[in-house]
């Protein structure tokens, strides 16, 4: 129904024509397109991921956003509500003195590049102190292959994540690195208005 599924039937419209324009001129629109629709997709999925990470965050002195080459934290960052906001490339901070400061750190994908998690949490946690929460946004195990479509789509331009992790790998391997993991959230899984509901 497209009264009820407007965005589908657009993004329908747009693949459509996109392939038939491509089979003539070489791909150029397909390109253009897709960065289009990259661009709307990354912003709606920013703007989502923000709203719950800013729900922790308003309530902290400062965020530390860490720079992944892999992810664009720069449009992530733009979105989130926080006091104070500084980027990081490196894990050169010390936050083991602070006692009244609230500190929040923030990996953008980071977790689903590395061959070692717990290695890294338990490095990690010599520099933070009591005060300090991590803020992990990590991909779906179950979307491997929407992840795939949408590189080969170009509608995603990231490299694919090496390591997945469901919800009890995480609690485990956060357990065995000595933390806890107090709050998991589902967000950007359904980017179409579903019959007025709205998107998730």
């Amino acid at each position: 129904n497209c009264a009820s599924t407007n965005v589908r039937c657009k993004l329908a419209r747009l693949q459509l024509v996109s392939f038939q324009i491509s089979y003539k001129k070489m791909k150029v629109i397909p390109i253009e397109i897709s960065q289009v629709v990259h661009r709307r997709w990354n912003r709606y999925l920013n703007e989502k991921i923000a709203q719950e990470i800013s729900t922790i965050t308003r309530y902290f002195d400062q965020l530390f956003i860490f720079e992944s080459t892999r992810q664009d934290s720069e449009s992530l960052a733009e979105f989130i509500d926080c006091p104070q906001k500084s980027r990081k490339k490196t894990l050169d901070i010390d936050l083991s003195h602070e006692t009244k400061q609230r500190t929040a750190l923030l990996f953008n994908g980071d977790l689903n590049y590395h061959f070692d998690i717990e290695g890294f949490l338990k490095d990690l946690k010599t520099k933070l102190s009591r005060t300090s929460r991590i803020i992990s946004v990590c991909y779906n195990p179950y979307l491997v292959w929407l992840y795939k479509l949408a590189n080969f789509l170009r509608i995603r331009t990231a490299e694919l994540p090496t390591t997945f992790l469901t919800r009890t790998d995480l609690a485990n391997i956060a357990e065995l690195a000595g933390y806890e993991v107090v709050r998991i959230r589902p967000v950007g899984f359904i980017p179409f208005k579903l019959l007025g509901l709205g998107t998730f």
